[in-house]
């Protein structure tokens, strides 16, 4: 199953109408989520409707926490980490203020950086994405000055999530090696 979730901010848009095409969003990602998970458990007893409800949940989070994180509402996004959450792909201690900081670093090298999730998997209390950056090179990355090229790259990333449905931990894989073809870093 393919998920293609864009939130794109645009400046034409009022905040009001941006939260209520999220909310739709999000409520059609999630009943779509709900009649696929029906069928293919066959709903058949309740510890696996529990888990399917679990991973719906889940994935209707991991989602709506993508579209806040293209909204540049951090605030929003953050809500759907736990306050002990920890990346696990690279040192970090634990608490929210790592993955704010990771985005807030995100956002200061890519200001026009947009995430569209190409598929997205929930199971229990995983939740795995592919998705496509696009962002202008608009600051030194890699030792390259700024050129204007838009860069787009692959990333996956994998969530773990709590029994209230908080994201708890995190591991990010991106296709650096694209990235670095792209700014000719590498032939």
């Amino acid at each position: 199953m393919e998920d293609k979730v864009v939130a794109h901010t645009d400046a034409s848009f009022s905040d009001a109408n941006n939260r209520s095409l999220l909310k739709r969003r999000t409520a059609l990602a999630t009943m779509a989520g709900l009649v696929v998970g029906a069928r293919a458990t066959g709903a058949s007893n309740r510890e696996n409707h529990m888990s399917d409800t679990r991973a719906v949940r889940n994935k209707a989070s991991y989602l709506a926490a993508k579209a806040a994180y293209n909204a540049r509402d951090l605030d929003r996004c953050l809500d759907y980490y736990a306050p002990g959450h920890q990346i696990m792909s690279r040192p970090t201690p634990p608490g929210r203020e790592q993955i704010r900081a990771f985005f807030e670093s995100t956002f200061a090298t890519w200001p026009d950086v947009q995430i569209v999730v190409e598929n997205s998997l929930a199971e229990d209390d995983w939740v795995m994405g592919r998705s496509i950056a696009t962002a202008t090179h608009s600051a030194t990355v890699m030792g390259v000055p700024a050129t204007g090229k838009k860069i787009v790259s692959s990333f996956w990333d994998l969530h773990r999530f709590d029994e209230k449905g908080l994201i708890t931990q995190t591991w990010n894989l991106m296709d650096t090696f694209s990235i670095m073809q792209q700014l000719g870093v590498v032939a």
